[in-house]
């Protein structure tokens, strides 16, 4: 947040991004680490284009989706063909 930290305020646990000055919290599968390049103000909306240099992902990802196929119906994918 601008003016609050969110992780702290909310106890959200999160490690330092390899190549970024921001947070990743943890236990996400997978994750971007970009590059801002343009800020556009439309409205109340704020859109961001952004170049990503770095994506990660956990080993145990695949095994870590979840999809949503309709309301209130989630599923997980099956075993990971290599």
């Amino acid at each position: 947040g601008k003016n609050t930290d969110k992780y702290a305020e909310l106890g959200i646990a999160a490690f330092a991004a390899a190549g970024e000055d921001a947070l990743v919290p943890e236990g996400v599968a997978g994750w971007l680490e970009c590059r801002l390049i343009e800020v556009h103000s439309i409205g109340s909306v704020v859109l961001l284009a952004a170049e990503a240099e770095r994506a990660y992902a956990v080993d145990e990802a695949w095994t870590l989706r979840l999809h949503m196929a309709s309301e209130g119906l989630f599923y997980r994918p099956g075993a990971m063909i290599v």
